[in-house]
C-alpha cells in the first residue's frame, strides 16, 4: 500500500506493483531483444516456422471476409496448406471464395456455438483462432450515445468471450487476437476502438494465466486493406504491406508473448513509450515556465520542410487520423473546432516550443496557410517570445485587469450578491468529515486565490496580499433542511475578509453538503467548477497534476507589458461613440441599477446541436460562431439596430487550465448586422469581429471605459447591457468526476442580460441570468424561443440567402381604471404587495418614536423616505401624505436620521409650513423636472396627534406607488400599492422588504 501511495502521480501510464512493493512498468523491447519472457515486443522474427497444425484440423478466422480476415486467410492457405473456416455477417459470399464461409455474428453466443458446431462437423476440428472482427469508431465520447459506443465494444468485447467459451475444448495450437497500437497510445475521435482493442490486450494476458494460448497483436495501420482503407487513412511511410502480414503474425506466435506491438522499420522501442515517470511539484509555489518537451527539435535551426512535416503530424495526432496530412487539408474538414484548435496550439508548444494563435488556426484557409503563418511569424520573432513568468516574490502584488473591473464594480455596489460565485456540493452520506477537511485544506494550500485578500482600496491600483497556508479548519452549521441553505449566500467585503468562504452544513436528515464561496475579483465560473473537480480527487486520493500558475503570475505580466497595440485597437472601434443596448422589456428601465436578477435555463434539441455542428464545418466556423450569431440576430431583430455590442468573455488562461482565479476577460463585441446579407456573409462577418476582438484582448473592458471616460451611467453597465460566455471546457462533460451541484438562487444580476452557454460537443444549454426590474420573467422565455427559431433557420435553410425572421413583439396587459380615494386597505385596481410587522418590530417603532419625541407615523413615513432615495438615488422628491399635501425631502449622505424624524414630525403636526411646498411644475408627488414616481402616503391609527385619514392630499389612484400603513393597537401592516406598468411586482417586493430592514435598523439604533 505504502508503493502504491508514493506511486500515485509519478507515473504516467499503466503499471503494476507486486506483493513485494516492486513498481514494473511495462516497456517495447525489441522482438529479439527479448524472446518468449520480455513483457512485449515490435516487429517479425526472422527464421521463425508458423506452429505445426494436425492434417485434420483447422483455423477459424472471424471478420473473415473482411480484408485482414480474407489476406491471412489466402497466405496461410498458400503458406502451409491449412484448412481455414472464415465467419462472416455478410448476406452473401462471393461465388469464387475458396474457402468454408460461415454466417455468424460473434456477439451472439448462439450463433457461434452454432458455427463451430458445422464447422467441426464439416472442416475438422479447431486447432487455431484468429478473432479479427471488428468496427471502427468515429468520433468524440462527448458526441456519442452509449448505443453507438457499445456497438464498437460488442465484436471484440462480446465476441472474444464467446470465442474463448466455445473453444475451451477444443486442443488450440494459437488463439489470436487482432488488437491495435491505438490501445496503447489511445487516439482522439477513437475512444471506442481504443477501449475495445485495450480489452483485447488484457484479455490475452488473463487467458495467458488460465495456461491457454494466448496473443493479442497491436497492428499498425494496413496499406490498401482493412478499416484504415476504407475510411482512407492506409497512407504514410509506416504502413503495413498485406503480404507482409503471416511473417509478422509467425514472429509475433513464435515470440511465446502475450502482446505483441508491429512496428516498421525506423520506428524505435524507444519512441513508443508505455509508461513514463513524471515529477511532482510542490503544492505551492513558483510556477515553472513551460519548455519545449524534453528532446524536441531545435525547430528554428531545422529545414522549412522538415519543420512542415512536425507541424502536420501534431495535426494528424490531435485529430486521429492514422493518414499523413497535407498542406491542402481543412481544418473543419477534417472535424476541427474550437476545443481541438487549442488542444493542436498547446501541444505546439509543448512539443516544439512554438507559440502559436488558435485564431490564425481557425481563420486559415486550410493547414499549409496555416503552417506559413506560423513559421513567417516564427522567424520574424527571433528570440522567440517567452511564456508566462512567475511573478517575482513581493509583499503585495497589483490585481489584474479582470480583477480590477471587478472591484471598481463592486466598491461601486450596494452589497449585492453580483459578485458572489457560490456552489453548494451533495456529499456522501457516508462523509468522512476529516478526509474532507484534509481534501479541502490541500486545495487551500494549492491554489493561493483562496488565501487572498485585497488592499489599498484608496489609491488607483488595488494590491492583492496573498497569505502563507497555517493549515485549515473545517466549520460546520447545521440547518433543518436544504430550503435554509441560500440564506448563507451573503454579500463579502473586502475591506475586512478574504474572498474566500467554505462551511459545511449538516441537515436534520444527515445529509450533507458543502458551500463555498468565492469573490468574483478571485474567480471566473471555470474556478469554480475546477475547485469541484480538484476537491473530488483530492477527497478520493487521486492525483493532481501540478498547477502551472498562479493569478499573481497573469496580474504580474499585465501590469509590466505594454498594451498599446492593443488599446489603439480598442479606441479606434469606439472613437465616435459608444452605442447602447435596449432589448424591448416588460418595465421601464430604473434610474439606477438595482442589480435584482432572475434565471431562465433551457436546452436545444440534440437534432438542433447536430444542425448547428454541420453547419459550423459547412462554413468554416465553430459552434460558437454559430450562436453568436443566431444572438446578434435576436438583437437586430428585437431593436432594429444594426450597430450594437455584445461583451464576450474569454478566457485568458492559455495551456495554464488548473489555474483558478479572475481570468475572465470582458470584450466588447461590436456587431454591425445587416439583415438582409446571405447568413453566410454574417457568419463571415461575426467570425472576423470575434477573433479581431481575440486578437487585441490585452485590452479590456475595463481599461477601455476607464481611458475613454463616458459619463456616468447608473442605469446599465455600459458596452455590456448583454454578455455572451460560451463555455465548452471540460467539466461540462460526462464522465468527468465531480461531487454532484445544487441548484440555487441569489437573485442578483450585474447586467441587463448574461448568457451563459455550455456546450459539451452532444448538448448546448443556456442559463440567461435577467436583470429582473427590466425583464419579466416571460420576456425571458420568449427570448429563449426566439433564439431557438432562429438557429432552427439557420441549420435548415441555405447559406447564400438571408435567415427570415420577424419578432413579434408581446401584447402588454392595459392598466385598469384607477381607484377613487380609500379609507381603509381593501383590494384596488393597483398591484399590491402585503407585510405584517411582529409585535417585536411594532414595539421597537413605538419605543423610537418616544425616544425621539415623535410619532410611530412619523417614524414610518421618515423611513419610508430614506427607502425612496435609496432606490431612487434621488436627494429631492416630494411625497403626498395623507391629511397633509405634498411633504418636500431633501436627503444626502450628511442627512441625519434624527434630523430626518424631527422634520417630518414637524410636518405632519402642522408645523414647518414653509417647508411644504409644491414642487415647482405644480404636480404633486413629483420632482421637479424629473420621471420620479407620483408617490403617496396613507397612515391609519390611533395615535393622537397623528391619526391621518387616508383620502385628504390627493386621490392614492392617481399615483404610482403608495404605502399604506395601518396600526390597529396590535399589529402594523404596511402595503404597497403600485402600477405594474410602471414598477414591477417583483421590485415591489423587493422595495418593501427593503423597507421593513430600514425599519428594523432604525429601531435598533443602526
Amino acid at each position: 500500500m505504502r508503493a502504491f501511495m508514493d506511486s500515485l502521480g509519478r507515473i504516467d501510464g499503466p503499471y503494476r506493483i507486486d506483493g513485494d512493493g516492486n513498481v514494473r512498468v511495462r516497456r517495447l523491447n525489441a522482438l529479439g531483444a527479448t524472446g518468449p519472457t520480455g513483457e512485449t515486443g515490435t516487429s517479425g522474427a526472422q527464421g521463425a516456422a508458423f506452429p505445426a497444425l494436425a492434417p485434420d484440423g483447422c483455423v477459424v478466422i472471424s471478420g473473415g471476409l473482411g480484408g485482414m480476415g480474407l489476406t491471412l486467410a489466402r497466405q496461410l492457405h498458400a503458406a502451409t496448406g491449412v484448412r481455414v473456416a472464415l465467419l462472416h455477417r455478410r448476406g452473401e459470399v462471393p461465388a469464387d471464395m475458396p474457402f468454408a464461409a460461415y454466417r455468424c455474428d460473434v456477439t451472439d453466443s448462439g450463433q457461434v456455438a452454432a458455427a463451430f458446431a458445422a464447422i467441426r462437423r464439416e472442416v475438422g476440428p479447431v486447432q487455431g483462432v484468429i478473432h479479427a472482427a471488428g468496427v471502427a469508431g468515429d468520433g468524440y465520447l462527448l458526441s456519442k450515445g452509449r448505443e453507438a459506443y457499445e456497438a464498437v465494444l460488442a465484436p471484440k468485447v462480446a465476441g472474444t468471450w464467446n470465442l474463448h467459451r466455445e473453444t475451451l475444448g477444443d486442443d488450440l495450437r494459437f488463439f489470436v487476437l487482432a488488437s491495435s497500437r491505438t490501445s496503447l497510445t489511445g487516439a482522439p475521435g477513437q475512444c471506442d476502438y481504443t477501449a475495445a482493442n485495450a480489452f483485447l490486450n488484457a484479455f490475452a494476458r488473463y487467458r495467458k494465466g488460465l495456461g491457454l494460448p494466448a496473443l493479442a497483436i497491436c497492428w499498425n495501420t494496413w496499406a490498401d486493406v482493412g478499416m484504415a482503407a476504407r475510411h482512407g487513412a492506409d497512407r504514410g511511410a509506416f504502413t503495413l504491406a498485406p503480404e507482409q502480414a503471416l511473417g509478422v503474425l509467425t514472429g509475433a506466435l513464435a515470440s511465446g508473448s502475450d502482446l505483441v506491438v508491429v512496428a516498421m522499420p525506423g520506428e524505435g522501442a524507444a519512441d513508443h513509450p508505455l509508461a513514463t515517470l513524471v515529477g511532482v511539484a510542490p503544492a505551492s509555489g513558483p510556477a515553472a515556465e513551460p519548455q519545449p518537451a524534453s528532446g524536441a527539435p531545435d525547430m528554428a535551426a531545422a529545414p522549412d520542410g522538415e519543420q512542415e512535416a512536425q507541424l502536420l503530424e501534431i495535426f494528424r495526432d490531435c485529430l486521429g487520423y492514422d493518414a499523413e496530412l497535407t498542406r491542402e487539408d481543412d481544418f473543419f474538414d477534417l472535424g476541427g473546432d474550437s476545443i481541438a484548435a487549442t488542444r493542436i496550439v498547446s501541444r505546439m508548444d509543448q512539443a516544439l516550443g512554438i507559440k502559436a494563435s488558435v485564431v490564425d488556426l481557425l481563420e486559415s484557409d486550410s493547414l499549409g496557410d496555416f503552417v506559413d503563418k506560423v513559421l513567417a511569424e516564427r522567424r520574424r520573432a527571433a528570440p522567440a517570445a517567452r511564456g508566462l513568468q512567475p511573478a517575482p516574490a513581493r509583499e503585495a502584488y497589483p490585481v489584474g485587469r479582470e480583477q480590477l473591473a471587478i472591484l471598481y464594480a463592486d466598491m461601486l455596489s450596494e452589497g449585492h450578491l453580483g459578485f458572489n460565485l457560490p456552489a453548494f456540493l451533495k456529499l456522501p452520506r457516508d462523509l468522512d468529515r476529516r478526509r474532507l477537511e484534509a481534501a479541502i485544506g490541500a486545495l487551500v494550500q494549492r491554489h493561493e486565490v483562496l488565501r487572498t485578500s485585497f488592499r489599498d482600496f484608496e489609491a488607483e491600483h488595488p494590491n492583492m496580499v496573498i497569505h502563507p497556508y497555517t493549515g485549515f479548519t473545517l466549520e460546520e452549521t447545521r440547518l433543518p433542511d436544504l430550503a435554509h441553505k441560500d440564506a448563507l449566500i451573503t454579500p463579502f467585503d473586502l475591506k475586512k475578509e478574504g474572498g474566500f468562504r467554505v462551511r459545511l452544513l449538516t441537515l436534520d436528515d444527515g445529509e450533507h453538503v458543502l458551500f463555498y464561496d468565492v469573490h468574483h475579483a478571485l474567480a471566473d465560473g471555470r474556478t469554480i467548477s475546477l475547485l469541484n473537480a480538484e476537491l473530488y480527487r483530492l477527497y478520493h486520493g487521486l492525483p493532481l497534476e501540478p498547477v502551472s500558475a498562479q493569478q499573481k503570475d497573469f496580474a504580474w505580466r499585465q501590469f509590466t507589458q505594454s498594451n498599446a497595440q492593443d488599446k489603439a485597437y480598442w479606441l479606434a472601434l469606439y472613437r465616435d461613440g459608444l452605442p447602447k443596448l435596449d432589448l424591448p422589456a416588460a418595465y421601464p428601465r430604473p434610474p439606477v441599477q438595482t442589480n435584482r436578477g432572475g434565471m431562465y435555463e433551457f436546452e436545444l434539441p440534440g437534432e438542433l446541436v447536430a444542425g448547428i455542428r454541420d453547419l459550423a464545418r459547412r462554413e468554416g466556423a465553430t459552434n460558437y460562431h454559430v450562436v453568436l450569431t443566431a444572438w446578434s440576430l435576436l438583437v437586430h431583430a428585437r431593436t432594429g439596430d444594426d450597430d450594437f455590442v455584445i461583451a464576450i468573455s474569454v478566457d485568458s488562461r492559455d495551456e495554464h487550465l488548473n489555474t483558478a482565479g479572475m481570468l475572465a476577460s470582458l470584450l466588447p463585441l461590436r456587431l454591425r448586422v445587416d439583415g438582409a446579407k446571405p447568413l453566410g456573409a454574417l457568419l463571415r462577418d461575426t467570425r472576423t469581429a470575434s477573433n479581431e476582438a481575440l486578437r487585441h484582448r490585452g485590452y479590456i473592458l475595463g481599461n477601455l471605459l476607464a481611458d475613454l471616460k463616458p459619463p456616468v451611467c447608473l442605469d446599465r453597465s455600459p458596452l455590456s447591457e448583454v454578455i455572451l460566455s460560451y463555455m465548452n471546457f471540460e467539466f461540462a462533460a460526462e464522465g468527468v468526476q465531480m461531487f454532484e451541484p445544487m441548484r440555487f438562487s441569489k437573485h442578483a444580476s450585474k447586467t441587463d442580460l448574461s448568457i451563459f452557454a455550455s456546450d459539451t460537443g452532444s448538448a448546448i444549454g443556456f442559463a440567461l441570468e435577467y436583470y429582473a426590474d427590466l425583464f419579466s420573467h416571460d420576456d425571458v422565455v420568449r427570448m429563449g424561443k426566439d433564439l431557438t427559431r432562429i438557429l432552427e433557420l439557420m441549420t435548415t435553410g441555405p447559406a447564400d440567402e438571408p435567415v427570415r425572421f420577424t419578432h413579434a413583439p408581446p401584447a402588454r396587459p392595459v392598466p385598469g381604471p384607477a381607484p377613487g380615494p380609500a379609507s381603509d386597505l381593501a383590494p384596488c385596481a393597483l398591484a399590491s404587495v402585503v407585510r405584517e410587522l411582529g409585535g417585536e418590530l411594532r414595539e421597537g417603532i413605538r419605543g423610537l418614536a418616544a425616544r425621539m419625541g415623535a410619532s410611530a407615523a412619523s417614524v414610518m413615513l421618515a423611513t419610508f423616505a430614506v427607502l425612496l432615495g435609496r432606490v431612487t438615488a434621488r436627494q429631492e422628491f416630494v411625497v403626498d401624505v395623507a391629511s397633509c399635501g405634498p411633504v418636500r425631502f431633501l436627503l444626502d449622505e450628511e442627512t441625519e436620521f434624527g434630523d430626518l424624524l424631527a422634520h417630518t414630525h414637524a410636518q405632519l403636526l402642522g408645523n414647518g409650513q414653509e417647508a411644504r411646498v409644491a414642487p415647482d411644475d405644480g404636480e404633486p408627488g413629483r420632482a421637479s423636472g424629473s420621471s420620479f414616481p407620483r408617490v403617496a402616503f396613507l397612515w391609519d391609527g390611533d395615535e393622537a396627534g397623528a391619526s391621518l385619514a387616508p383620502g385628504h392630499g390627493g386621490n392614492p389612484g392617481e399615483h404610482d406607488l403608495v404605502c399604506r400603513v395601518r396600526d390597529d393597537g396590535g399589529t402594523i401592516t404596511v402595503r404597497l400599492d403600485h402600477d405594474a406598468q410602471s414598477l414591477a411586482a417583483e421590485t415591489a417586493g423587493n422595495w418593501l422588504e427593503y423597507y421593513v430592514l430600514f425599519l428594523d435598523g432604525a429601531a435598533k439604533g443602526n
